[in-house]
């Protein structure tokens, strides 16, 4: 019985998470009330209140949980990569356009992101940023060094490259918030991904004999 209670609480609880992503992402933050989110999640407005505080506890419960989806879906695409990818260089050009693709793929996430810059992007810096940063740095300072040392990349500073391909997807993310009608920002971002990386990569040897 309390594992039944337990689960229509969760089921209940992501109902309005999924009303609220629809809701603020077709209408913004200042324009959409609890009220209307309880009714579409077919929930009593005390029950929104039982499992949010107030309208921003809402709004920043969306984005993380969404944000979390998002970063699990890469993690997993980036096992299966690796499973299969043995060379640094290559590698690094898929985490990259591996991360960029999944994050496209939000279309509600991205909504959010258009109508509310201002509220998504100090919070997205301040929870996930400083909370992910150092084990993607390492992450990538590690690939880097070991293109390095198997002669598929050049001798670079590793933690300097490592934060030039970190600041492409910070450019991404911002770009994001943003939208234009002179270029597409997901094929800019893949050619200065790509451009940073071929840079770095080791041309073949000429004096060696094939």
């Amino acid at each position: 019985m309390e594992e039944l209670a337990s689960e229509k609480k969760v089921n209940r609880k992501e109902r309005i998470l999924d009303a609220a992503l629809e809701i603020f992402s077709a209408k913004g933050f200042k324009d959409t009330t609890i009220r209307e989110i309880a009714k579409k999640a077919g929930v009593g407005l005390g029950t929104t209140f039982y499992y949010f505080k107030d309208k921003d506890d809402l709004f920043y419960a969306v984005i993380f949980r969404e944000v979390e989806k998002e970063r699990k879906k890469v993690l997993k695409r980036l096992k299966e990569i690796e499973k299969k990818e043995k060379n640094p260089y290559k590698l690094l050009k898929k985490r990259l356009f591996n991360s960029i693709e999944t994050l496209e793929s939000n279309e509600l996430l991205k909504k959010i992101f258009l109508k509310d810059p201002n509220l998504v992007l100090p919070y997205f810096h301040d929870t996930f940023h400083e909370q992910y940063l150092e084990r993607i740095l390492h992450g990538l300072e590690s690939l880097i060094k070991d293109g390095i040392e198997k002669g598929y990349l050049k001798k670079v500073d590793t933690h300097m490259a490592a934060l030039s391909l970190i600041s492409i997807l910070n450019s991404f993310m911002l770009a994001s918030t943003s939208q234009s009608k002179y270029v597409d920002i997901g094929k800019l971002i893949r050619f200065s991904g790509s451009l940073l990386i071929d840079g770095m990569r080791k041309p073949p040897d000429k004096t060696k004999k094939s």
